[in-house]
């Protein structure tokens, strides 16, 4: 029994750090409708975003 509570206080504290080096953004289409989520970093987001963008119809994101 234990074992069992130290791998979940691992598994909760490695979850928990790994959630402050990422936020979570809504990403919306050039139409302003939300299509989906995506945790990551700042840059990671911004990359993301411009590369599934076309000239004239711009991705965007906000923090959820």
């Amino acid at each position: 029994m234990k074992k069992f509570f130290f791998v979940f206080a691992v598994i909760t504290l490695v979850s928990a750090t790994s959630c402050d080096k990422h936020t979570c953004w809504v990403i919306r289409d050039c139409m302003g409708n939300d299509i989906g989520k995506r945790c990551c970093s700042d840059s990671d987001i911004q990359t993301y975003c411009a590369s599934q963008s076309s000239p004239g119809c711009a991705w965007t994101y906000k923090k959820d």
